[in-house]
């Protein structure tokens, strides 16, 4: 893995902590948009 990866892997396990505490759909929600994210070509 890349440094970038690993960059927004770290970035993806904190934004799972802070979705935790909300609600389930939310968390859901965001956590499908995020895997777009990175699905996506980096540029």
């Amino acid at each position: 893995m890349g440094s970038i990866e690993k960059g927004l892997f770290l970035i993806f396990l904190s934004y799972l902590c802070i979705c935790s505490t909300s609600s389930p759909l939310q968390n859901g929600l965001t956590f499908s948009r995020l895997v777009e994210n990175l699905q996506s070509p980096a540029g």
